[in-house]
């Protein structure tokens, strides 16, 4: 029986650390993912930020064009929403029609 109870937990024993083996691989395998993961995201996160700062600079070039502009310059959406306009043209502008009208008021009465 001794001899025989040796045996089984040797077995036992050996089941146990195949078992070990077999869960440590497993676990090595999902770091190796989980890492090849995190360095995909980590490229894709500086990016897009690359992209960001690329958009940030071509609208800043835009609104240059756009306020530096002689004419007066407006950009609406599909809903006729204005979204862009050279700010210094139009206040001139607005401040050009409140005097004419001011002027028409003079002169008619």
């Amino acid at each position: 029986v001794n001899k025989q109870t040796k045996r089984v937990e040797g077995t036992l024993i050996e089941i146990t650390d195949q078992l070990k083996r077999e869960q440590l691989e497993k676990e090595k395998f999902r770091l190796q993912l989980f890492e090849e993961s995190n360095k995909s995201l980590q490229k894709e996160i500086a990016e897009r930020k690359i992209i960001e700062q690329q958009l940030i600079q071509n609208q800043k070039y835009t609104n240059s064009i756009i306020n530096s502009s002689l004419d007066i310059i407006c950009a609406s959406d599909n809903k006729g929403k204005i979204i862009e306009y050279n700010k210094l043209k139009i206040k001139i502008f607005l401040t050009f029609m409140l005097i004419k009208k001011n002027i028409k008021m003079l002169l008619i009465n």
